[in-house]
């Protein structure tokens, strides 16, 4: 499976009300969207679906071990062609940008349908 045939995202938000949304509108995309709501949740449906999902919606900060930051490395050294986004309505991106080795896209909650689409447009631009 090539990169341009990874529909699959994953959606990574301890709030249900915001993963159902972002789910919906990842369908409106034409993605099949993962959800959960904890980290250690998301290492194991990456690991179990990565020839399927070529984008990742991680929310910081979000609760659960490891941390975000781990997490973002972990899924990196999985695949190292998945691409980010990331949300929050408290984590500074700037400090963490460099952390972060620049993921594709950072969205402040709350963020609206056109910057999220925005965002993804930009991603599938590198697909």
């Amino acid at each position: 499976m090539n990169k341009a045939e990874k529909r699959g995202a994953l959606v990574v938000d301890e709030n249900e009300e915001v993963t159902k949304v972002i789910a919906e509108f990842l369908k409106i995309k034409d993605y099949e969207p993962y959800v959960v709501h904890k980290i250690s949740e998301a290492l194991v449906i990456f690991k179990e679906k990565r020839e399927e999902i070529g984008l990742v919606i991680l929310d910081m900060p979000i609760l659960g071990v490891p941390s975000v930051v781990e997490t973002f490395f972990c899924l990196k050294h999985i695949d190292p062609e998945v691409k980010f986004i990331i949300t929050s309505g408290f984590f500074n991106y700037e400090t963490a940008e460099s952390k972060l080795e620049k993921p594709i896209g950072f969205v402040r909650k709350p963020f609206g349908w056109k910057e999220l689409a925005d965002l993804i447009g930009e991603i599938e631009k590198t697909l």
